[in-house]
This record gives structure tokens, C-alpha cells and sequence, in this order.
């Protein structure tokens, strides 16, 4: 291997890297901003708070990183798309493996304050809101790009990053 090509190949692994993380800052955290951001400017605060904290399966955050993913895989192509849920939910894993007691939960000693009722802000519970919340918007996205990826009509660019 010549010493331009293993600079070119460097030059790919950094930017394939960028890309990976920007889309993994964009699943993990831009979705969960973007849908606060539009659903409590589009619906009156009660409802809002309700359907994005609220509510244990998250349907607006899962939503939107569907619709998301979709598109972007489609418009961009990045194979990388496929795997910003690996970890959210290496965390999210980690978190219930390792459940620290009382960490941000209220006291709450099992795991199930992970997944469903048990464990919400409104019980100043924060646990799902920091682990589970970013899984779910992390894998509705990689979901939506794969579905992208799998739709015959594949009118999305060819970059393959």
C-alpha cells in the first residue's frame, strides 16, 4: 500500500466516523429536542408534557426518528444510519445490569423502572427519560433507515457511507 493511499484510507475512516456521529447526536438527542420543541409550540403544555415525558413508549420521540430515519437514509444513503441504536442501548443495558439504587429513580429497587408506569418525571423519576428514551428515538431511526433501504422504489442517492 502506498503511503497516499493509506492517507486516503485514513481520510475515509475519519469522515465515515463524523458521519456516524452526527447521526448517532442526531438520533440520540436531536429527535428528543426536536420533538419537545414542536409538540409543546403545537399543542397546549398539559397535553404536550403528557405525550413526551409522560407516557412510557415515548410515540412522539419513536415517530419522528421513524419518519427521520426514513428520510435521511433515503435522501443520503450512509449505511451508518443502521446502527446509531448500538449505543443507547449498550447504556440503556449497562443501566439495568448495573442499576445503581436510587440513581435518578426515586428509590425505586427493580429494573422495570426502565419500561413502563413505575418510573416517570411526574414521580421525579428521570430514569427513562435519560436511558430509555434515547434507545427508543436511537433504534425508531436506525428502524427507519433500514425500511428506507429495504423500499423497492429506492429513490435515495447512492452514497453509501
Amino acid at each position: 500500500m502506498t503511503m497516499q493511499a493509506a492517507i486516503e484510507q485514513k481520510k475515509s475512516a475519519i469522515k465515515e466516523t463524523g458521519i456516524f456521529l452526527a447521526h448517532m447526536a442526531g438520533s440520540w438527542l436531536g429527535i428528543p429536542a426536536v420533538a419537545a420543541f414542536g409538540t409543546l409550540s403545537e399543542i397546549t403544555p398539559g397535553w404536550g408534557r403528557w405525550i413526551l415525558t409522560e407516557t412510557p413508549f415515548f410515540p412522539v420521540q419513536i415517530l419522528l426518528g421513524l419518519v427521520l430515519g426514513f428520510w435521511l437514509s433515503r435522501r443520503f444513503g450512509h449505511r451508518v444510519m443502521l446502527w446509531t441504536w448500538t449505543i443507547p442501548a449498550l447504556i440503556l443495558a449497562g443501566a439495568i445490569l448495573f442499576e445503581p439504587p436510587g440513581f435518578l429513580s426515586g428509590g425505586l429497587p427493580d429494573s422495570s423502572r426502565f419500561f413502563g408506569e413505575k418510573c416517570l418525571p411526574q414521580n421525579r423519576c428521570f430514569d427513562q427519560l435519560i436511558f430509555t428514551m434515547p434507545f427508543y428515538s436511537a433504534a425508531a431511526y436506525s428502524l427507519g433507515a433500514l425500511f428506507a433501504r429495504l423500499d423497492p422504489r429506492k429513490a435515495r442517492a447512492t452514497h453509501g457511507a
